[in-house]
């Protein structure tokens, strides 16, 4: 199995941080590696 790791320092509070990760739909405008998100709700 492949596995990926990436890592970048950075002086965003870590709540900034979580809360990029917390907003999927907004994944693919500021992650070229997403073209699509969807909800299970």
């Amino acid at each position: 199995m492949w596995t990926y790791d990436y890592s970048a320092e950075t002086v965003a509070e870590p709540v900034a941080i979580f809360d990029l990760f917390r907003d999927v739909a907004t994944w693919p405008r500021w992650n070229p590696g997403v073209e699509a998100t969807t909800s299970r709700r």
